[in-house]
C-alpha cells in the first residue's frame, strides 16, 4: 500500500517544458550519484528502512525505563528532539487531547533552555518516577548538557537513590562530556550511528525511542519509508528520459522545489492539517533549511497549520505578493470520523451536517481550489492514514527530496558549518564570563 498520495501536477504546471526537461535531468543525475556514491552518511540513512535487526535492542532500551515510570523526558536539540516530537505526535503527544487523557507514562521533550521553564518544570518533576532519555551526536550539546544536569539535581534534591536506573543515553562515541556523565553514572548508553547527521536520524534510535514510550511500533514506521525509497531506486530502470509523471515523489519533488525557486516563488509553505502533523512540519522545516541554506541558496520553508492559520494567514497568501508556493500536507478521513457526528441544536440552524473530519477536509480542498485560481503553485500531499506506515513514508519523501535537491544545487546536505560558528561564539562568551 502507498503510504501517500503525491498530487503535484499543479505545482510542475507553473513551470514551462524548457526548465522542466533541465531539472529532471539533473535530478535522474543526482539519483545516479546518490545510489552509486561511495558516502558514509548516504549509505546510513539508505539502509535504515530495511533494518530489523535493531529493533529488538531499541526495545530493549526502553523496557527498564518504561517499568514504573509516570514521566519520561527526552533531551534533545533540534534533530535529536524534532523527529521524535513528530512521532510521539502521531500518538498524540503535545494535541490539547494528551493533557485530558494524562495517558502514562506521560511525554515531555524540553529542547529548549530557558530559565523559567527550566525551574517550574524540574520543580514539579516527581523525581521517583520519573524516566530521561538524553540524545546528542556530539556528546557536547550546550542545552542537552544543561538540562541533563537539571535533571540530576533534581533527582538527588529529591533522594533517588540509584539515579543511573533513571536515564538511558544516546550518544556518538569518542571522549565527550555527556559520554563521560553517562559512564560516571554508570547509565545505559546506545551509540548514536556517526554516519547519520541528527536531522536525517529520525528513522533510528533518535527518533523511534519515542515511538515506543507512546507505545507505537517501528517495523510499520520503517515499512512505510522502504516503500518510498524502493519506489524511487526503481526509476533507475526507467529510460532517461521518462516523463515526470513516471517517476517517484522524491524526484519530482526536487524538480519542483528548484524549478519554483528558480521562476521566482523565494518561499515553501508546508500547511499541514491537523494537530498530529504539527510537528512533523516543524521537523521538515529544520531538515529543508539546515541542509540546503548554503552558499547563497534560498531555503526558506514557513510552516503553517491548517485550518486555524487560514483565520492569520490565508490573506496575506492569496491577495499579497505572489511569492510562495504550497505543500497541503492532510491525512484521509480518520478512524474517529463516525463518533463525532453534531446532532442538530435546533429548528433556527444553519451549519451544514458534517462530522468535524468532512469539515477540515472542506477547509483544504477549497484552500486549494482558492489558491490554484490565484495562480498559486500548489502540491497535494495525502497520507493513507495517521499511522506509523503513512508517517515513515512521509518522512523518507522529504528526506529522499532533499538530498537530491542538495545534489542539483552542489551543496553538502549533511554539515551546518554556520550553525557551528554560533556554537563556538557561544562557548567564547561563556568563557568570558
Amino acid at each position: 500500500m502507498r503510504p501517500f498520495s503525491c498530487q503535484d501536477q499543479d505545482a510542475l504546471g507553473r513551470l514551462e517544458e524548457a526548465r522542466l526537461t533541465r531539472l529532471r535531468r539533473q535530478a535522474r543525475a543526482a539519483l545516479v550519484r546518490l545510489l552509486a556514491e561511495d558516502d558514509a552518511q548516504t549509505r546510513a540513512i539508505l539502509a535504515l528502512p530495511h533494518r530489523r535487526d535493531d529493533m529488538a535492542a531499541l526495545q530493549g532500551v526502553m523496557r527498564p525505563l518504561l517499568a514504573n515510570a509516570q514521566d519520561v523526558v527526552f533531551l534533545g536539540v533540534g534533530g535529536a528532539s524534532l523527529g521524535g516530537q513528530a512521532l510521539a505526535q502521531l500518538c498524540g503527544w503535545g494535541t490539547p487531547s494528551y493533557v485530558l487523557a494524562s495517558p502514562l507514562p506521560r511525554l515531555h521533550f524540553l529542547d529548549n533552555l530557558d530559565e523559567r521553564t527550566c525551574a517550574d518544570f524540574f520543580h514539579n518533576l516527581p523525581g521517583e518516577s520519573a524516566r530521561f532519555v538524553v540524545i546528542s551526536k556530539s556528546g557536547a550539546t550546550l542545552e542537552t548538557l544543561t538540562h541533563c544536569r537539571l535533571a540530576l539535581d533534581c533527582l538527588r534534591r529529591q533522594g533517588v537513590a540509584q539515579p543511573q536506573r533513571h536515564f538511558a543515553f544516546v550518544i556518538g562515541a569518542g571522549e565527550n562530556p555527556l559520554r563521560s556523565l553517562a559512564e560516571h553514572l554508570g547509565a545505559q548508553i546506545r551509540e548514536h550511528d556517526r554516519h547519520l547527521p541528527g536531522r536525517f536520524s529520525v528513522l533510528s534510535a533518535s527518533g523511534t525511542l519515542s515511538l515506543l514510550a507512546a507505545g507505537g511500533e517501528i517495523a510499520s514506521l520503517r515499512a512505510g519509508a522502504a516503500f518510498v525509497l524502493d519506489e524511487m531506486r526503481a526509476d533507475m530502470d526507467k529510460p532517461p528520459d521518462a516523463p515526470l509523471a513516471q517517476l517517484s515523489s522524491p524526484l519530482r519533488g526536487a524538480v519542483a522545489a528548484l524549478g519554483l525557486a528558480e521562476a521566482g516563488y523565494d518561499n515553501a509553505i508546508l500547511l499541514a492539517y491537523g494537530d498530529r502533523l504539527r510537528s512533523a512540519a516543524q521537523w521538515h522545516r529544520q531538515l529543508w533549511m539546515e541542509s540546503l541554506g548554503k552558499n547563497d541558496q534560498n531555503a526558506s520553508l514557513i510552516c503553517a497549520l491548517g485550518p486555524v492559520d487560514q483565520h492569520s494567514r490565508l490573506q496575506a497568501w492569496l491577495q499579497g505578493r505572489q511569492v510562495n508556493w504550497f505543500t497541503l500536507l492532510c491525512a484521509a478521513q480518520n478512524e474517529y470520523a463516525g463518533d463525532m457526528d453534531m446532532q442538530p441544536w435546533g429548528e433556527r440552524e444553519t451549519a451544514p451536517a458534517a462530522t468535524v473530519d468532512k469539515i477540515v477536509a472542506a477547509q483544504c480542498r477549497a484552500t486549494q481550489q482558492v489558491l490554484l485560481a490565484n495562480g498559486a503553485a500548489v502540491r497535494r500531499l495525502e497520507l493513507c492514514a495517521l499511522n506509523e506506515y503513512a508517517l515513515g513514508g512521509l518522512f523518507m519523501h522529504f528526506m529522499l527530496e532533499t538530498m537530491l535537491a542538495a545534489a542539483m544545487l552542489g551543496v553538502d546536505a549533511f554539515n551546518q558549518p554556520a550553525v557551528e560558528r554560533v556554537k563556538q561564539a557561544t562557548r567564547a562568551q561563556l568563557q568570558e564570563g
